[in-house]
């Protein structure tokens, strides 16, 4: 929610994302995306699963597949917003959304390549991601809104 309130940062009014609800949609959609994945790794333990039967690979892959979708279409929010409204912090809006897009990236890794991967290295995946979406995006947030 607050990179689409850094997104509506520009000069000009946004016309296709507008309304009260916006800011609603966008966090329902973000909890959303994160709610399936957090299913996920409930449902099958841990993020590299080496089971090989069709009903439980169907069943990862539809996660998957919505956990996308939906992530696709907050990215479509998000950025066509600041692309409508010229946004002034329009690369650091670009920056740290499409940064969430190394997660799935991850996470194909680990589904496709399961043998080549230990328990640490999950961590060792998720942890620069997580430092930098979460971390460095708070910073700068912190600085953005404290320091002129």
């Amino acid at each position: 929610m607050k990179l689409l309130s850094i997104a509506r940062n520009g000069p000009k009014v946004p016309d296709t994302f507008t309304g009260p609800y916006i800011y609603m949609l966008v966090g329902i959609l973000a909890f959303v995306t994160i709610f399936i994945s957090v299913v996920q790794l409930l449902a099958f333990k841990d993020w590299y699963v080496k089971d090989s039967r069709k009903q439980v690979m169907m069943l990862r892959l539809c996660m998957f597949v919505s956990s996308v979708c939906v992530m696709a279409l907050l990215f479509v929010i998000v950025l066509l917003t600041a692309e409508e409204v010229g946004a002034y912090d329009i690369v650091e809006v670009y920056v740290f959304l499409l940064s969430w897009i190394g997660y799935p990236v991850v996470y194909v890794l680990l589904t496709v390549l399961p043998t080549y991967f230990q328990p640490w290295s999950v961590d060792l995946m998720f942890g620069p991601l997580d430092v930098f979406c979460k971390g460095i995006f708070a910073v700068w947030v912190i600085h953005k809104t404290y320091v002129f």
